[in-house]
Order: C-alpha cells, then structure tokens, then sequence
C-alpha cells in the first residue's frame, strides 16, 4: 500500500530490518488497531480513517496524539493516550526498540542499578515547543538519593531522568534510558497531574525489561495506593507519604534476599500471592538536617536542561493550616517537621560557594511561619552577611509591617500569596480568612513599598463563587496595578476535605487525575464548566494583552 497526501506521514522507521510480520489487532472496546501495511510503514487505525506512524528514536508522541484527537475530537483526551501506549507496548513485544538502540551493557555498573524519574503532566504534550517549561529540579528525587549517601551503600548506582523539558520526546527519552541504562529498578515520583503519564511509561519499561520493580511514590499514590496497584499489574511496589526510609529498606531488602517477604518494611504496598499487602506507616524523619544538602546535578541521567543562578530549597515538610482543597494534611498527617535556621543558612552558602547562586526560591507553602523561626533565619543571614535575593510563599495575616521590614532588609525580592478568593462564604469553605477589597489594597501597598514584588494566586470554581464574582476579582487585580497574577482550576484530591463532602458541594466532579490547573474538573450549581473556561479564556487574553502594551 502506498502512502498518499491524504495521510498524515510523521516519522520513517529508524531501522533496517522488521520485526516479524507486525498483525492487525483489534477489541470492541479500543478507538484503534495497528497494524503493519508492508514496508517501512506502520499505522493507527482509526473506524474509517488511517493515520500513518513512520516510527524512529526522534518519535513524537505529542504529534501523534494531536494529530489523532484532530480525527476523533470527541473522544476523551485518556483513551487516546491508552490506545497510544497499547501502541507502543506492541511495538516493545515486537522488539523494535532493539534495532534503534545499541547493546550497551558492557559499560554497566554491576552494582544494583536504580533510575528515579520525573514526570510532568501528560498536557505537557500539548504545549507548543516554544512554552517555557520548568526549572524546578526534582528535589524529592534528589533527597532519596542523598539519603543512600547518608546510609554511605556502596551497592548501589543511582540515576535520576529528569523529563520534564522533554515534551514530544518524553518516552523516545525515557526508552533510550532504560535501554541503555537497564536499571533493576525505576522509581516513579508521583503527581496528581502525571499519574497517567507515569503509569503508561511504567507499562512500556515492564515490557521492554521484564525483570526491572516498578515502584511509585510521591503526592500521586499516597491515598490510593492499595488501588493503583489493585488495578495495574506492572506496578510492584507503592511506598506512602515520606519516602527517605521505606525506599532505602525496600532496595537493601531486594539486594539482599530478592524473594523475602516485605512485610517488614512500613510504609510500603505491594502484592503477595495476588494479594495486596499494605504494612502499617513508618515514622516521620524528625531530625532532616541530618539529610545531606541537594547536589542539584550530580545524578542526572541526561546533561541538565539549565545551570542557573536561581536555586529551589525546602526548609520544611509539612503545613500549618488546614486548607479544605489542600492535600499536604492528606500527605504529611497534618504534622510538620522543619530544618534548623543555621542549617537552612549553610544549605544556601553551599548553593552559593559551589554553584554561584543569585537566587533562592523557597518551595514551603507557607515560608514565613512560625514567626521566630524566619525572624531567626533573617538574623543569621544577615550577620553572615549573605547578600543573596529570595523569594517565598506565604500567607497575607502572616506578613506584618514589622516582618515586610525584616524580609526586606534581608533580600527578599518577590513573595507570592495565596488569596484564592474575595468572596466571604467562599473563603470559609476554603478554610482561609476573608480578605476585604479595603484590607487587600492597603496590605498590599505595603508590601510594595518595601520594594518587594507580588503574585497573588486565586481558584476558580470553589463553592459560592460564579461567572460574575470571577469577573469582579479580574477587574479588581487589573484596578490594583499589580503585575502577575494567576487563576488555577479547582481540583479535589483524594483524602482532602473536598473530596471526602464531594457530593454535598459539587454538582459534578470529573475524574480528579486528568487535573492539570489549566482545565476544570469541578463543577458547581452556579459555575458550569463552560463558563469556568470562558472566563478563564478572557483572563488569559487581557493577560497577553497587557504583556504587549508593557513591551511597548
């Protein structure tokens, strides 16, 4: 069969040699079939319409997607993408990776071998390639692996695949990777944002390395765990909430004696004669300045997409407040633990002498809290006399005339505060104080004349809200002269307050891992979908247009 300008030709298969003669396949229940045409050409099949897959190791997934969903627009974004994989696992039965990547296990470590890996969201693949992505680098992942460090095992070479600047090429990445790499075991960090994506690339690698563990940790599988291993049969290991310590035990214990049972490692899920087997959580780390300090690049996988002068540090895990939307209760049992100032300090004159850093962004969702703890860390870092800019979140009843002054003084440069709404029922369903339009410009003003920037955060679609409060606030922002501002969709994670009173609040409530805060999944009585992305649409275009007429 020919191609013709009716098909839409993507990629030429890098190989010379086909697998054995490639079978059509098809179930009731897939969009898709695939199948071999003669060749160098693959297709996806669609009812009546063909989309023609020239497959290589520059395949873009984020090509094929779009090109398919502009076939079969109606049909929803995750069953594209299930048949997408289901595409590529067939093409990993087949053995085509073998004939794009070479054989490279003579240069392996022979030590237990672990790539840890960094998601983004599966939306990723639809953000042109000139949308900025990330420069946050995955602290999480760094930590696990500095913990192995701080326990001084030598029996293990640890890899971390950044792929969150990959986009198109996030699983041509991901597969030359574990190709060249053939870890014994992937470890995932979740999101609720990359579930989707992190469980399709763990069916690819289980298929192309049969003996590798997957294991899945992070924010993603904390609640659900015990399902998310229920209902993926690739899926090894889920490790709960902190990760340092069950993960550390987990690799010693398949290091030592592979086929001892795992019920002696808290905090981990796995499966048992096709049983799942939840053992009970470990305890907190109490004490993290015993953690070494983050080396930002030492174990990337890939060369580093940036090496900047601007640097991520937690100085804590955990929050204060109780957020009805919030997860960190759900994550970290609603207990914080924090670092030590001094050692805080030292992390940042690390950052400095070894790195040549400007800058340092403190990822805490709450930075100035308690009180004498920043007051404490300011004290330090100005006697130290560190002259370096920082910016933070916090919350608006936390930042006094006297603390705007301290942080001032000391270098802050931009903070960002969580407003959320200025509608007083919504506030309280929120669990946040109601902030009047007065109080709001005033404390801001300060804020200001203290020389510090502003971004002020808000949700859209929390109860008592609608089209027309939405529009209120917009306008306010647009009255008040400040410069960034952001709207994220509401989501309601499991374990939060919100989706345990789901069906009390909302009136419909999409499936929660398909969130992206670029999309609604929670609908009210007095704010459908339609108007959610109608005012978020109007949000974005006054925002280009105020960046151009600021460029002018």
């Amino acid at each position: 069969m020919e191609t013709s300008k009716h098909y839409k030709v993507l990629k030429k298969f890098g190989f010379k040699k086909l697998p054995t003669v490639y079978e059509s396949k098809k179930s009731e229940n897939e969009l898709l079939l695939y199948e071999r045409i003669g060749g160098d050409f693959y297709i996806l099949r669609g009812l009546e319409k063909k989309l023609y897959i020239k497959f290589s190791e520059n395949f873009e997934f984020w090509e094929v997607i779009k090109n398919i969903h502009s076939l079969y627009p109606d049909v929803p974004i995750e069953k594209l993408i299930r048949d997408i994989y289901n595409f590529m696992v067939e093409l990993c039965n087949r053995g085509i990776f073998r004939y794009i990547y070479k054989d490279r296990s003579e240069n392996l470590s022979c030590k237990f071998r672990i790539l840890l890996v960094n998601v983004p969201s599966f939306f990723s693949f639809f953000l042109p390639s000139s949308y900025p992505v990330s420069l946050e680098l995955p602290l999480g992942l760094i930590y696990l692996d500095n913990y192995f460090l701080l326990k001084n095992s030598e029996e293990v070479d640890i890899k971390i695949l950044d792929l969150f600047d990959k986009k198109e090429k996030i699983i041509p990445s991901f597969v030359r990777c574990i190709m060249e790499y053939s870890p014994h075991l992937i470890g995932f960090t979740t999101y609720h944002v990359n579930l989707p994506l992190v469980l399709g690339l763990a069916k690819i690698a289980k298929h192309i390395l049969p003996e590798v563990f997957i294991t899945l940790g992070g924010p993603g599988v904390c609640v659900e765990g015990c399902e998310i291993l229920k209902k993926n049969d690739f899926i090894d290991f889920v490790i709960k909430k902190e990760g340092e310590k069950p993960f550390y035990n987990l690799v010693r214990d398949l290091i030592e004696n592979p086929k001892k049972k795992m019920r002696n490692i808290k905090s981990l899920i796995y499966k048992f004669n096709s049983e799942i087997i939840e053992n009970p959580e470990d305890e907190r780390l109490r004490n993290l300045d015993e953690l070494p300090f983050p080396d930002p690049y030492k174990s990337l996988y890939y060369p580093p997409r940036f090496i900047g002068q601007s640097h991520r540090i937690s100085t804590r895990r955990g929050c204060f407040y109780r957020c009805s939307y919030c997860a960190s209760p759900v994550i970290w049992d609603r207990e914080v633990t924090m670092r030590s100032p001094i050692n805080v300090i030292k992390e940042i004159e690390y950052l400095v002498s070894s790195f040549d850093a400007k800058e340092i962004i403190f990822n805490d969702d709450n930075f100035v809290w308690p009180r004498e703890w920043v007051k404490d860390f300011i004290k330090l870092l100005m006697e130290r006399e560190i002259n370096i800019a920082w910016a933070c979140n916090a919350r608006l009843e936390n930042v006094d005339n006297e603390m705007l002054s301290l942080m001032a003084k000391a270098g802050c440069k931009k903070i960002l505060l969580g407003i959320e709404t200025i509608n007083k029922e919504a506030a309280k369903s929120i669990r946040k104080p109601w902030y009047s339009k007065e109080f709001l410009i005033k404390k801001l003003r300060e804020i200001k004349e203290k020389g510090i920037e502003i971004v002020l955060s808000f949700i859209i679609g929390l109860p008592f809200e609608n089209k027309e409060s939405m529009y209120e606030v917009l306008e306010f922002l647009e009255n008040l002269n400040i410069n960034e501002y952001e709207f994220l969709f509401l989501n309601v994670f499991p374990g939060t307050e919100f989706f345990q009173k789901k069906e009390k609040i909302f009136k419909r409530v999409n499936n929660w891992n398909l969130y992206s805060f670029l999309t609604p999944t929670v609908e009210t009585e007095y704010f459908p979908f339609s108007q959610q992305i109608e005012f978020y649409l109007e949000f974005l275009k006054r925002k280009v247009k105020k960046n151009e007429n600021s460029n002018i």
